[in-house]
């Protein structure tokens, strides 16, 4: 195998460990959004406050399931810009 080959291959891993991270993600973001709605109408201080912690902990995980989600389907399924920028095509003249 070339450089070349070792480099489409590493595009092509990276893509499928960020879909697999994505996964991972996803019981989070479930269970934030639970919480989230568990804690609907807040009376307390510190209710309030658990409520703005697991919205922000859901707003986290969603744009983590979403950069992950897009970042590795790129990679995985596509990825030549990628690939044309670390490794420019040879010219042939």
């Amino acid at each position: 195998m070339e450089r070349r080959d070792y480099i489409w291959v590493a595009i092509r891993v990276f893509g499928i460990y960020l879909l697999i991270e994505m996964v991972t993600v996803i019981p989070l973001m479930v269970s934030a959004a639970l919480q989230t709605c568990q804690y609907r109408e807040p009376t307390e201080a510190l209710l309030t406050h658990l409520r703005a912690a697991t919205v922000s902990h859901l707003v986290q995980t969603s744009l983590q399931v979403l950069l992950y989600g897009l970042v590795g389907t790129y990679l995985t399924f596509g990825g030549t810009r990628l690939f044309h920028w670390i490794c420019p095509p040879e010219d042939r003249r």
